[in-house]
């Protein structure tokens, strides 16, 4: 993932994390974004009690923009509001063969957007899934999951289907205190998925991709006129082509075709707000993208290995609740990119450069020159220097949002862009030290790293014009204004002395310096990311087919931005047990997972003292 070129990590031009299908099973998580709390420099909340945020290096809101994730390579960063849907993603953790974490700018592999990090979700090859497999959680606080999974081969043809249904009534929402504040924390989504792997024949194959959800999850606050207490329902569909054709095992060809499509349906009435005066407002869009990419690997002489290749998309976006106006908004997007390995001896050299022109920014050149010299079989230098940037997503240049009252006046107007934005710009420059000594199981990732950013996207106030019976008054607008310098150390440890114990600890220090030109004190980016944080994971398989897991978390004190808050510095601990049973074909496990905090904090600074059970049942035939 960081190059488009197969590589060791030791290899990779930037700090790259591995979490494989054993780790995941391992950390016992039950939502996919909990898995990034044991990579070092992540951090992970919940907005609205339901929507996760995941970011790397801090600066997010409830919309993580500076990220860019794929899954099998197809983006599913929205164009709407930038970041994933990870809440209602059409995505089985089951599926999940491993993750790739790119953690630093990626963009001259991947675009724009791959701002701070990347993270690619490699799925299973439908020919590891033959035969059923059913999974069955129960936990406390009415969390219920059910999982099927079916895989067959026919002629050259391998297919795996799988579909999910969840169902969680949330931690914090209970009505036996009717004087505190509670927020919308159930939800409810059902998902199928689908992958066909097609071996034409000794060098050509198709993969198909196919997967949608259906859900709805709770929102809005009890002691809030405005967010009130209402329904978002949400469908997505994806659709995915992939063609290979391999000439040898250093040349390929591949192009790949997806199309994504979201919509929202999210709006509500809110309480009185004087005088017998209520207000809709509304939060619903639709949106999609069309990509077409094509991409070749070659190998040139005996030392050097080459990556290119282009591509086409189109974002849309239909939104007259954000855009005022009921056409759609689109923006188009042209790449050009490259990367080359040139090996001299024990030096390795990547060098490329992304080349990218879209309707709202026009182009863009995203360069990166690494090194990584191996002082031995067991020791690797690294040092890298990259640029990348952010686009806009379209919400940020060219939203337009007026709420009306329900006898039709204008009651607000909640932004009002200027457009115009230019794109926000990061330099990152990293030196790296990887030891590996595979005998003893040990691996260590460790780097020190300082990043420039300029040209933030900052809320500021315009005023609006005057319209039926609401008068002219100030809006949210976007500019570009604030600057950021980070600079810190991060190490990943990995220790297997043997295939049935392992042991991984992660450790992060960020220091964050910023102008922090037009925000309150509650939203300094100076603030966002903790100081300290680190993470543990201890694992052991004992005889007669039980294992068991520990996991820990340390989060130190920073802001979440947007209606985010001041996080204090909290810990988690989660306990996994689990046992494997075997009769003839028939295989089963039970996994018993607690998780126990001294205390949780959510996205908004809400105090949660969270303990829940889970057990799971998963039958395979």
């Amino acid at each position: 993932s960081a190059t488009r070129l197969a590589q060791p990590q030791s290899e990779a031009p930037v700090a790259t994390t591995i979490i494989d299908r054993k780790m995941i099973e391992a950390m016992g998580v039950t939502e996919i974004p909990e898995i990034f709390r044991m990579v070092p420099g992540f951090q992970v909340a919940f907005s609205d009690g339901t929507i996760p945020v995941v970011t790397y290096h801090g600066m997010s809101d409830e919309y993580a923009r500076r990220m860019q994730i794929l899954i099998d390579g197809r983006s599913v960063y929205t164009p709407m509001f930038g970041g994933p849907e990870w809440a209602d993603l059409p995505l089985a953790i089951e599926d999940i063969e491993r993750i790739e974490i790119i953690r630093g700018p990626n963009a001259v592999t991947f675009g724009a957007n791959s701002f701070q990090a990347v993270i690619n979700i490699i799925t299973r090859n439908a020919a590891e899934e033959y035969g059923n497999s059913i999974k069955i959680r129960k936990g406390s606080k009415d969390d219920n999951h059910a999982f099927y999974r079916y895989g067959f081969k026919h002629d050259n043809i391998d297919t795996r289907i799988s579909f999910r249904h969840q169902q969680d009534h949330g931690l914090k929402r209970d009505m036996g205190n009717p004087l505190g504040k509670f927020i919308g924390d159930s939800k409810l989504v059902n998902m199928f998925t689908l992958r066909s792997d097609i071996q034409l024949d000794n060098r050509n194959s198709i993969e198909v991709h196919l997967g949608a959800t259906d859900s709805n999850m709770e929102k809005g606050v009890n002691d809030n006129a405005i967010r009130v207490f209402h329904k978002k329902f949400t469908q997505r569909h994806y659709q995915m082509l992939v063609w290979r054709n391999i000439q040898s095992s250093d040349n390929e060809t591949t192009v790949r075709f997806f199309h994504n499509y979201n919509k929202v349906d999210d709006k509500w009435l809110t309480d009185d707000l004087g005088g017998g005066l209520r207000a809709y407002i509304s939060e619903s869009e639709s949106d999609r993208r069309l990509d077409l990419e094509a991409q070749q690997t070659a190998k040139l002489g005996e030392h050097n290995r080459l990556a290119f290749g282009g591509s086409i998309r189109q974002d849309s976006v239909n939104s007259p609740a954000f855009f005022n106006h009921s056409g759609n908004v689109r923006n188009y997007i042209y790449r050009l990119f490259t990367n080359n390995e040139t090996k001299f001896g024990k030096l390795l050299i990547n060098a490329g450069a992304m080349v990218e022109n879209n309707s709202i920014t026009d182009t863009d050149i995203s360069p990166r020159l690494a090194m990584n010299y191996h002082l031995d079989n067991k020791h690797t230098l690294r040092a890298s220097i990259s640029k990348a940037f952010r686009n806009p997503v379209l919400i940020e240049e060219f939203g337009n949002q007026w709420i009306h009252s329900t006898d039709g006046s204008v009651t607000d107007v909640s932004l009002w862009a200027s457009g115009g934005l230019k794109p926000e710009s990061i330099i990152s420059r990293e030196i790296g030290y990887i030891f590996q000594d595979y005998n003893k199981g040990i691996y260590l990732d460790a780097k020190i790293f300082k990043n420039s950013v300029r040209g933030l996207v900052t809320f500021t106030t315009r005023t609006a014009p005057a319209e039926d019976n609401y008068a002219a008054a100030l809006s949210d607008d976007l500019i570009n204004l604030n600057w950021a310098e980070i600079e810190g150390f991060e190490s990943q440890f990995k220790f297997v002395p043997n295939r049935n114990s392992s042991l991984i600890f992660n450790y992060s220090y960020a220091n964050i310096k910023s102008s922090d030109l037009l925000l309150d004190s509650n939203n300094w980016l100076s603030l966002s990311i903790p100081k300290h944080s680190f993470s543990l994971l201890v694992s052991h398989e004992l005889s007669n087919n039980i294992s068991t897991s520990l996991a820990y978390y340390n989060v130190g004190q920073m802001t979440w931005l947007g209606s985010g808050g001041l996080i204090p510095k909290y810990n988690r601990t989660d306990f996994r047990l689990a046992r494997k049973f075997r009769h003839g074909e028939i295989e089963a496990e039970f996994v018993l997972q607690n998780v126990f905090n001294k205390k949780y904090y959510d996205f908004e600074n809400e105090s949660v003292n969270e303990r829940r059970l889970f057990a799971n049942l998963t039958v395979q035939f």
